[in-house]
Formats: structure tokens, sequence, C-alpha cells
């Protein structure tokens, strides 16, 4: 079904850390290796705990909540949790909110401890079912979206409308028009007199961004300034203003905070000076 909530409301894709796990625990559960599929899965927890909290802190959970630059997985989720609270609708049900999310990431840990991709125990491991790992798969992924959804849409983290972050139509004023795509996805364009702005946008996250500076107002030998200024617009804030060369025209900077990397790369045309402003690990 094309509304179907597993197919229109996925893992929200703002995180390489996060991502990579998640397709290492799926490709573990195709090749049936399911106790590293589980181990996947907490990984992916543990990924999305750390990434939340660092989002609302600036700091490392490790180095502020843990001792000796560790820190264990219930005092991870509790204290990310914690964090998030006040974004918790119905106040009156926060505290089992918090404890039964706690108990989820939790119990996927004890899950993973008891079979073999644990560490080397002295009695038998048990292995789990096909079906109990894909139960626990699923429920890793809806509790690490929920946590992602909390931060995404109930936070200012980043700047609407750049690359990685949350799209805005309002931010934009409603000036451009929006063109519907398949599995959720969809297009937005804004256009002026100099500058067209084109954004691909999947699941509430801008993918990419195609801006068209119009000719006769901007070409890459006088305008090079300007066009790297205006691009920076589209980037996350850590990596705004790097020192790029006056007339280069394909580079990438690396996001520590959201470990990723993004391509710029600048492409001349009849229409003008065309730049594709990208999430590398999109895909």
């Amino acid at each position: 079904m094309a509304n179907d909530f597993r197919s229109t409301d996925e893992l929200l894709d703002v995180n390489y850390a996060i991502t990579d796990k998640r397709s290492l625990m799926n490709k573990r559960f195709q090749d049936g290796e399911l106790g590293e599929a589980i181990n996947y899965a907490r990984c992916m927890l543990e990924a999305t705990c750390k990434y939340v909290y660092h989002e609302l802190t600036g700091e490392e959970v490790e180095d502020v909540e843990g001792h000796d630059g560790y820190i264990s997985l219930k005092n991870l989720s509790d204290t990310t949790i914690d964090k998030l609270s006040a974004l918790i609708s119905h106040e009156e049900f926060l505290k089992d909110i918090k404890d039964n999310v706690t108990k989820i990431i939790c119990g996927i840990g004890n899950v993973r401890n008891e079979g073999s991709a644990s560490h080397g125990p002295r009695t038998r491991n048990i292995e789990p079912q096909r079906e109990e790992t894909l139960y626990l798969m699923s429920l890793a992924e809806d509790t690490c979206n929920f946590l992602l959804k909390l931060l995404y849409t109930r936070t200012h983290i980043e700047e609407a409308n750049v690359v990685n972050g949350k799209f805005s139509e309002s931010d934009l004023n409603n000036l451009g028009e929006k063109f519907e795509q398949t599995d959720g996805d969809f297009n937005y364009k804004v256009t002026d007199d100099m500058i067209d702005t084109f954004f691909w946008v999947r699941n509430e996250i801008v993918i990419q961004v195609t801006v068209t500076f119009k000719k006769p107002y901007y070409d890459l030998n006088t305008s090079s300034e300007g066009i790297n200024e205006y691009i920076d617009n589209f980037l996350p804030e850590d990596v705004r203003g790097k020192k790029r060369n006056n007339g280069e025209k394909s580079f990438t900077v690396y996001s520590e905070r959201h470990d990723r990397n993004f391509s710029i790369n600048l492409d001349e045309t009849n229409e003008g000076v065309v730049a594709y402003i990208t999430n590398v690990e999109s895909d």
C-alpha cells in the first residue's frame, strides 16, 4: 500500500553512524546471522542515543554522564530520554513513556548479551529465532525513529532547509511550488529573476539542494565569493565558511556534528552556474 507507515515513515537519515548500523543489521538478518543482527540493532540504538544527546548538549555523553569514557546502556538510554522529556506530549504519561522506552532499549541489549555475538559466557549461548529477531529489529528501528523525530520535529537544532536538516515551507515564506513524487519524496522550487532554488525532500529531511545562479548576474570567474556565501545557507552550521579556492568546481566538506560528508558541485550551463549541494551518504 502506498500509504503504509513502514514505507512512508522510514528511519530518519540524519547521521551516518546510525544508518550504517541499520544497514549492517539488515544485512546480517538477510544472511541468517540473527545474533549479529540483534547486536547491530543494539548498536543502532546506542548510536542514536549518543547522537541525540550530543545534538541537545553539544557534549559527548560518555564524558559527561559516564565513567572513564564508558557509559552503560541503561544509563545512556535514561540520560538521553531525560534530555528529551520536555518534548514528549501528555505530561501525565511522561514517566511511563520514559520507563517503557528505556526497558525496550535495555531489553534488546539483554537479548544480544544472551547470543553468540556477545562476549564469551561460561554457559552455552541461546540463539534468537527469526521471528524474535525481526520483532526486536522493528522495535529498535521504531525506538530510534521516535527519539530522532522528537529531536527533529520539536527542536531547532539546525536552521530549517539546510541539507540534512528539516524542510520547512513556512520558513521559505511559502514562496515556492511543491511537486509530489513517489514514496513520500517531493521537490520544492523557489524561483526569482536571479536565482532558482530547488529542494529534494525525503521523509521531511532535505536530501539535496540545487541552485541555479542565472546569467547575466552570475559567472564563476567574477561571482565565486557570492556563490560560496549563498551555498553556505544550505550547509550545516559547522561546515560553513570552510576555505575553498575561488573557481573550484567540486569539493567535499565533512560535518563532525552529523558524521556526514557533503559535496558541492558547480557546473556552468547556458542558464548560468548550477550548484548541487548534496548529502553524500544519503543512500
